[in-house]
């Protein structure tokens, strides 16, 4: 193209972050601007999205630099993408600070941010902002509770958590999902209360996931419940019967027992399945 307009460049910027191409949209971003062509709300929003993604905090600054330089101001959706290329950088006080300075908060702004703090031992400081939001006269939805509910179970807030849990449907009408009940399960878990773990998972309405039987399995692993592990990781097996996370599982929970027999034969098994080893994580950390 001979002419290239803004709107072009941000065309091909999004089209490389559509298709997971990151690097080659920031390199072009860089290009872009090395023309002296500016960049729009939306450009800008999508390089700090790929930036986020790529962990990328050297060049996330930069840019906020250049969002400085031009005198942007930290609309939502910039401001926004701002706090979250921080926060997924690990940067938490310059996501705060970058949060702060924004004229305007939408619910996805102050979900952003108490997540970010949920996520990195800040859940009393999340628990706080929370109630900043209450106070603000803006209402929060699902997701904000997610956040609150992870603030809670980082932070050991078990009586905390019950109560946000409960005036989820009560205060604001919002209908709890698996993604809220598994909350409460590692809140449970994290906290040794293995027994109300188990009952939240007896009393939900809907099928646990792998996550929640993950989440449980940590929290037996953590306080050395090696009956109820075993169980748990035969559950996690029936759901995930070719992963090696199962399988994994079962055989640490007999370790754990001493029941040296059966983790030798669970081995045996994960050879005969020709499972591969795979990347894991905890929900214990």
């Amino acid at each position: 193209m001979p002419h290239r307009t803004e709107v072009s460049w941000g065309a091909v910027i999004d089209a490389y972050i559509d298709q997971g191409f990151l690097t080659n949209a920031l390199q072009l971003y860089a290009k872009m601007r090395s023309l002296g062509h500016s960049a729009s709300n939306a450009i800008l929003v999508g390089a700090f999205g790929a930036c986020a993604k790529l962990q990328d905090l050297a060049l996330g600054r930069i840019i906020h630099g250049q969002v400085e330089a031009m005198g942007l101001q930290l609309n939502v959706t910039l401001g926004t993408s701002l706090v979250d290329m921080y926060s997924k950088c690990g940067a938490i006080e310059m996501a705060m600070e970058a949060f702060s300075r924004m004229p305007v908060k939408s619910v996805a702004s102050w979900n952003c941010m108490i997540n970010s703090l949920a996520m990195n031992d800040g859940g009393s400081a999340a628990i706080g902002l929370f109630k900043e939001m209450q106070a603000s006269g803006l209402g929060p939805n699902s997701a904000t509770f997610l956040g609150v509910l992870h603030a809670c179970s980082h932070g050991g807030l078990v009586n905390e958590a019950l109560e946000y849990f409960s005036c989820m449907r009560e205060l604001y009408g919002i209908e709890t999902n698996v993604k809220h009940y598994g909350c409460m399960v590692d809140l449970y878990g994290r906290a040794g209360k293995l027994e109300k773990a188990v009952d939240v998972i007896r009393t939900m309405p809907m099928k646990p996931d792998i996550v929640i039987w993950g989440a449980l399995l940590g929290g037996c692993k953590k306080h050395g419940n090696a009956k109820l592990g075993e169980l748990v990781g035969a559950q996690i097996m029936k759901l995930q019967p070719h992963k090696v996370s199962g399988c994994s599982s079962l055989s640490d929970m007999y370790a754990m027992d001493g029941r040296w027999e059966d983790v030798i034969s669970v081995r045996r098994m994960m050879l005969d399945m020709d499972v591969g080893r795979e990347p894991g994580c905890s929900t214990l950390t």
